[in-house]
């Protein structure tokens, strides 16, 4: 680091002989949410991490500080990172809007910060100015502060690897094993629940760009630098990207690939579709940056006003130059498409509808309505996309039979009747085609306009994630089931205080086998409580194939009653009582149920 401030003169690594590249080329642009987009750093790598997450606030979700100062706390060529941060956090207030982006965006930040008490580099006293600055910003609730691990100035990984440094007292590549996850401790605060990590053979591609593209000569930065890419990232899957900055004399031209590849990073974007961007400093004998073991020059990143007043505020010539590579980098994003899931009906056809549970590219559809008899009859088909960016999905149309509800054992036979296709116009609005031989009746075909089915509350809006945190999820609209007991489930559309359930099983006084029934109940949350309860309906009305509204049959009897108790977004007791009426068996069961999900641990919630 700078020799104006010795307390924090360090080189973090021996020069070290280079492995010959390909000739670097172009960084390209891929599938990367910009609101899904964090940075972290090692040393003078988390003082310009700090600086990228406040001067650009609106465009970082996330900040990770590995033993490092806070915002603004060298600019006068003084160190006074250890004393308080009030004058930064005065600074901060002034600049808002016009220097920087405005603070008011960092309360929705995520910050990390981590230290050694064997630091004697930067060091505690430093790291807790660090969370003091961002507690005048962000709820405590979105700061984690990790300094109980005996770690001196080094990054800090739970595995061996060649080349690294003991983890007390670091020399070399400041890379050690400490017997802790700091990659992993990062990217899990800022993003949440994450895939394991790959601890294998990676299967992304590190690769080495033309950073000279964005960033101009005569800045500390290096005319190439490195990516990490997931194989899904680069087929076009939707992904995150994170900014990994190394520490003064940790670049690529003074150790080599080992900041890139032995802090670990790597291994959690590999399993979860996270990009890993590594800019490049390089040494400038101008900026008086040594090693303070080895007294040689090494490359740093500007946290002291090097290149101008501006260092760490729109304009700073390296903040811009990594932000134009953040702007490459997501400008191959495909806004996420409209998730469908839900309850949808046609409003001058009431009575029947069509349930949607929309993960990923496919949607699984439960069709409620009636045979050629009046009796209540569901149809299912499990659609898929039928164009990359297309809204039409398209699958096969079945009938299920199985064991009666009141005595579930074994599992539902699903056999085909024809297929179906569902085309979306917009967020609320599209078409149903079947051509079908079901329910008695033969060669339907049919289109349906359909539309969101509104229980008088504001519609949620539902979201596919990779690994969603189902539990914590407060609304419960999706289909739910018992893993164990496939062939029926019960569909929730949620909206405010009210569930509608419609529940797909099979009825147990059906003529020559257990056919397929449907029941439903509107269901009002009990108090403030996450309990559900609403009487249970059993409709009887027009056949599908020549839909009349007025053919259903009038009273719709009551036929018992039903209540969900959700004890998290994603475990839930569902408990019916029947009455004997509706010429349904008196019963009283109750079954403990979980979301339905395609391909765990991906999903979809709603809010």
């Amino acid at each position: 680091m700078k020799r104006p401030a010795p307390a924090v003169s360090a080189l973090f690594a021996l020069f070290i002989g280079l492995p010959a590249a390909a000739a670097p080329g172009p960084l390209r642009s891929y599938n990367v949410d910009p609101a899904q987009v964090s940075v972290s750093g090692f040393s003078a790598g988390a003082f310009m991490a700090g600086q990228l997450g406040i001067a650009y606030s609106s465009r970082f979700m996330g900040v990770g500080v590995i033993a490092g100062g806070y915002y603004d706390c060298v600019s006068s060529g003084t160190w006074r990172c250890s004393r308080s941060a009030s004058t930064s956090i005065a600074q901060m207030n002034a600049w808002s809007g016009s220097l920087i982006d405005p603070v008011s965006n960092i309360a929705r930040q995520k910050i990390y910060v981590f230290t050694g008490t064997s630091d004697s580099v930067v060091g505690p006293t430093a790291t807790d100015q660090v969370v003091n600055l961002y507690n005048s910003f962000v709820p405590p609730s979105n700061i984690h502060y990790d300094n109980a691990s005996a770690a001196g100035h080094t990054f800090p990984t739970d595995f061996d690897a060649a080349g690294d440094t003991p983890c007390v007292t670091p020399s070399g590549n400041r890379i050690s094993n400490c017997g802790f996850d700091g990659a992993g401790a990062v990217l899990r605060w800022i993003y949440g629940p994450l895939n394991p990590r790959n601890t294998g053979t990676l299967g992304g591609t590190l690769f080495q760009f033309d950073q000279g593209a964005f960033a101009p000569p005569g800045i500390g930065m290096d005319n190439e630098g490195w990516a990490y890419v997931p194989a899904g990232c680069a087929t076009g899957q939707a992904c995150k990207l994170h900014i990994a900055l190394h520490g003064c004399g940790q670049g690529y031209s003074e150790i080599g690939a080992a900041f890139l590849n032995n802090t670990g990073y790597n291994h959690w974007a590999d399993t979860n579709n996270i990009v890993i961007l590594y800019p490049q400093g390089v040494i400038d004998p101008t900026q008086g940056n040594y090693d303070n073991i080895t007294g040689k020059p090494v490359s740093c990143w500007d946290y002291y006003t090097g290149y101008g007043a501006n260092y760490d505020q729109h304009g700073g010539v390296q903040i811009e130059a990594i932000m134009r590579m953040v702007t490459q980098i997501t400008g191959g994003h495909l806004p996420a498409a409209v998730n469908y899931q839900g309850l949808w009906w046609n409003p001058a056809e009431s009575g029947w509808g069509v349930n949607f549970v929309h993960q990923g590219d496919q949607v699984f559809a439960t069709w409620y309505t009636y045979d050629t008899g009046g009796n209540a009859y569901w149809l299912s088909m499990l659609a898929s996309r039928t164009t990359p960016t297309g809204n039409a999905y398209k699958g096969d149309v079945y009938v299920d039979t199985g064991p009666p509800f009141n005595n579930f054992a074994g599992s539902g036979v699903a056999i085909k009747v024809g297929d179906g296709t569902v085309t979306l116009a917009d967020a609320n609005n599209g078409t149903f085609f079947y051509e079908i031989s079901a329910g008695g009746a033969a060669n339907v075909q049919q289109t349906k306009a359909i539309t969101r089915f509104s229980l008088g509350g504001a519609q949620p809006t539902c979201t596919y994630s990779n690994a969603p945190d189902l539990a914590a999820a407060t609304n419960f609209q999706d289909l739910w089931w018992v893993p164990a007991e496939s062939g029926w489930g019960v569909n929730f559309a949620h909206q405010g205080n009210q569930l509608f359930a419609t529940w797909y099983t099979y009825d147990a006084k059906s003529a020559g086998g257990n056919a397929p029934l449907w029941l439903s109940a509107l269901m009002a949350r009990q108090g403030t409580s996450n309990v559900f309860t609403g009487p249970l309906t059993r409709t009887s009305g027009p056949r599908f194939d020549n839909y009349k509204a007025s053919d259903i049959v009038q009273p719709v009897p009551t036929v018992g009653t039903v209540t969900a108790t959700f004890t998290d977004g994603n475990h839930a007791t569902f408990r019916y009582a029947t009455n004997g009426t509706g010429n349904l068996p008196v019963v009283d069961q109750a079954k403990s149920i979980t979301r339905f999900l395609f391909a765990a641990p991906a999903g979809t919630t709603c809010q």
